[in-house]
């Protein structure tokens, strides 16, 4: 069973998403029977003035001193269409909706008030000049019109004389609500400034760290690729293990001055089969000698291995593997036998000593660094971390 509140919509209505208004003053001039109007807010009496004299109007507002305070409903009109011959005036309390009713005949339901403003904003409006949709919407609002008081005259002159003084309060109050506003505004801009702000500093940071990832990926494959191109067929010629004899090799004279590089040292450099490139201060096979080919490949398997394993270096110091290779270097050293030495050999201050002459470990590690740049892949990592 319908509810009292349900309207069935039986016959066209028509929809004005615009100022309906002419289509109210064209269905009021034609009224005969009577009109119903439901508007909370009122400031205009051209639909009033529309409709013929002996024609009953009953006006449902809300009739309360906020709003007439406020301007949101002008006192003075409705003072002046209580005082039209005809027209009964109620106060309904809670009221919303936007309805004319004409005769039972033309009806109008939306959202456009009864105020000069309504005219001019974006407003949208059914009406339909069906009798079955104006009887539905009349017997509808039967509820609505119980709960209303009707205006007299003495409850005009109570609202008359307490609205100047309401309106000073209200004035005053929309100067604080204004000031209120105002900082709220600023409050807003400066949380929208903030927000702004950090979404920049965000993108920046995701910038700086896509950027970084990519140069370390990048550094990495390049160290891969070096690695690859290091000694390819796993052999070093005798140029490239006198190449870091020159670069790491110091000497004292007799008399102990120095240590300064030890020229000619690379003329030391000698073949011994099973060890590959060799040497000691005087190219005598029979003595103590740096396997020179050994601590070179050996070197490029440890940071091959370093490559290969993709947390090492996200998860060891760059002197972890400065000591590693350190220490690489200094293990292939082999006796007069030509196996490797048991113990470690005499190393003094990083360098390996050979009478006179000495193998600079730090200086043959850095020569191999300049090959295989692992140095510069940790630094690309150590930036990355920071802009994360």
């Amino acid at each position: 069973m319908k509810s009292k509140e349900e309207i069935d919509i039986t016959e066209v209505w028509k929809c004005a998403v615009r100022d309906v208004s002419p289509e109210w003053y064209k269905a009021a001039r034609l009224a005969q029977e009577g009109v119903e109007a439901f508007f909370p807010y009122v400031s205009s009496c051209q639909l009033a003035s529309a409709i013929p004299d002996h024609v009953p109007i009953q006006l449902y507002t809300r009739f309360d001193a906020e709003v007439f305070a406020s301007g949101a409903s002008s006192f003075s009109v409705v003072k002046r269409l209580f005082a039209r011959p005809g027209l009964r005036l109620f106060g309904l309390a809670e009221l919303h909706a936007k309805i004319l009713l004409v005769d039972r005949r033309f009806v109008s339901v939306g959202s456009q008030n009864l105020t000069v403003r309504g005219t001019k904003n974006l407003e949208a409006t059914l009406f339909s000049d069906g009798l079955h949709n104006a009887t539905e919407v009349y017997e509808s609002t039967a509820n609505w019109k119980s709960k209303a008081f009707e205006v007299n005259s003495d409850m005009l002159a109570a609202m008359e004389a307490a609205l100047p003084y309401l309106r000073k309060l209200y004035a005053a109050f929309l100067k604080e609500a204004h000031k209120c506003n105002e900082q709220v505004q600023f409050h807003r801009e400066e949380a929208r400034r903030r927000r702004e702000k950090i979404a920049k500093e965000k993108a920046r940071v995701e910038q700086l760290q896509t950027e970084a990832s990519t140069a370390y990926v990048l550094k990495r494959r390049e160290l891969l690729h070096a690695i690859d191109d290091f000694c390819p067929d796993g052999r070093v010629s005798e140029e490239f293990a006198k190449e870091f004899i020159e670069y790491s090799a110091w000497t004292k004279n007799s008399w102990g001055h120095g240590p300064r590089p030890a020229e000619g040292a690379a003329r030391n450099v000698f073949h011994v089969p099973g060890l590959g490139w060799c040497w000691n201060c005087g190219a005598n096979i029979n003595r103590h000698k740096l396997a020179v080919s050994f601590a070179i490949l050996e070197c490029k398997r440890i940071i091959g291995d370093i490559c290969d394993d993709s947390t090492y270096i996200e998860t060891h110091p760059y002197g972890e593997i400065l000591e590693r290779l350190k220490n690489a270097v200094w293990s292939c050293v082999a006796d007069s036998n030509h196996q490797w030495n048991k113990d470690w050999y005499r190393c003094e201050d990083n360098c390996l000593m050979f009478g006179y002459h000495k193998i600079n470990l730090c200086d043959f590690v850095q020569r191999i660094l300049e090959y295989l740049p692992v140095k510069e892949v940790y630094e690309r990592w150590k930036y990355l971390v920071s802009v994360m």
